[in-house]
């Protein structure tokens, strides 16, 4: 017996297994890439799941690598995850996302090379760059003709010798290079015709320095979205309009559960809390520790909490604290997991017997017992930093939380 339902239904796809699906027994749960929210295994929203007062916009890429504007207050979340940055500062003082003229933008080096503001925004919309760049304008630095190399000098100094990012998207032919100084910077390196995020960090020679976009001979490069800030790597590009601009951190923060327990569904009674985390694009940063999920009582910096992070040797570590003192907890070795790949860390504690266990991508857990010092309740957490520092600077995938031990089963999970 056949029937006619008017419609194929043969090239329909699969369901997406949700994330209650993969890591049963959740209470609390965020897979950020579908943007799926649950608590007590009701669906909810973003806005109801979690918050974000970050103060000002932040420009973030979408699975597809087209930039979006996520306006203040509003979690940073696209199709590739939650993103979390620090706080910083893009000191360059041109028209960076769509000029009109040379305001602050000037050229040196070879006499024959020429630069101007022109129109490419057939480029731009391929390279997903047309909602931050709207109005389809670039620099130009026209080298085509010279000898020797040429250089766009965009004002906004340093202000120091400490280490500092300068990037920009690139395309064209030949060859071209970022730096700090007519000698300094990184190699020439071949143009794409395509626009490309091109980077280079490296500690300037004096605090007036100015980023430089280099064309060696023979060289026509389109350049967007300059950007010089302090740190050890650049972050989501952020707009100047004549002025050096600061983006306020991220502090994404879960929405708390019933009573003003971590999250939804939390239960105070059990000793066990078991959590889950995945994340993408973690830099190595020696000397500064990134968190990626805080659970805590209070507003201590160090007391009553559970903190999974990427301490400042890049190890990964789950630690704990009681309301006196903080206890390293099991970590794992060195360089592992800051590669900027996708991991998933599996976390266990049970704040009656001291057992901690940290397992990641379904390794064999390492273990600790903290007898006597572990935390004595939560009432909030955190996603992708600790307390409002020490930001991961990269991108959140998942998160699962529930009142009990699934370690075992979650630590395997596919």
């Amino acid at each position: 017996m056949t029937f006619d339902i008017g419609f194929d239904i043969s090239g329909r796809r699969a369901r997406r297994p949700s994330i209650l699906d993969k890591f049963p027994g959740a209470n609390w749960a965020a897979d950020f890439e579908a943007s799926a929210y649950f608590a007590s295994g009701m669906l909810r929203s973003l806005s109801e799941a979690m918050s974000d007062a970050r103060s000002t916009e932040i420009i973030v890429p979408d699975a597809d690598g087209i930039l979006q504007a996520i306006a203040s207050g509003q979690p940073a979340r696209t199709s590739e995850g939650l993103h979390v940055y620090g706080a910083a500062t893009n000191k360059c003082t041109n028209f960076c996302a769509n000029p009109t003229d040379l305001t602050n933008i000037s050229k040196s080096g070879d006499a024959a090379s020429t630069l101007t503001v022109v129109d490419d925004a057939t480029a731009l919309m391929t390279a997903g760059l047309s909602n931050i760049c709207s109005s389809g304008k670039v620099y130009k630095l026209d080298n085509s003709a010279g000898v020797t190399s040429a250089l766009a000098i965009v004002d906004g100094e340093t202000g120091s010798t400490g280490q500092h990012a300068v990037s920009a998207y690139m395309r064209g032919t030949g060859a071209a290079r970022l730096s700090f100084s007519v000698t300094g910077g990184n190699a020439a390196s071949a143009l794409t015709s395509s626009y490309v995020r091109r980077t280079f960090t490296n500690s300037p020679l004096t605090a007036t320095d100015k980023m430089r976009v280099v064309a060696e001979p023979g060289t026509v490069v389109f350049f967007v979205l300059n950007q010089l800030e302090e740190g050890g790597r650049a972050t989501p590009p952020i707009v100047t309009a004549g002025t050096a601009t600061p983006r306020a951190a991220c502090v994404p923060a879960v929405a708390q559960g019933t009573g003003g327990t971590p999250f939804e569904g939390y239960d105070p009674a059990q000793a066990d809390l078991t959590f889950t985390c995945e994340w993408e694009g973690v830099p190595a940063l020696t000397g500064t520790h990134r968190g990626l999920v805080e659970i805590r009582l209070n507003a201590s910096l160090t007391t009553d909490r559970t903190y999974l992070f990427i301490e400042s040797s890049n190890q990964l570590k789950l630690g704990v604290a009681d309301d006196v003192t903080w206890r390293s907890g099991p970590a794992f070795s060195v360089g592992a997991y800051d590669d900027g790949l996708r991991h998933r860390a599996t976390c266990y504690l049970n704040r009656t017997t001291g057992d901690i266990k940290l397992s990641v991508d379904g390794s064999v857990p390492v273990t600790a017992n903290k007898i006597g010092q572990m935390p004595s309740g939560f009432t909030s957490m955190t996603l992708g930093h600790g307390h409002a520092a020490n930001h991961a600077n990269g991108v959140v995938k998942s998160v699962t939380l529930a009142s009990g031990d699934f370690f075992d089963a979650w630590r395997t999970a596919t």
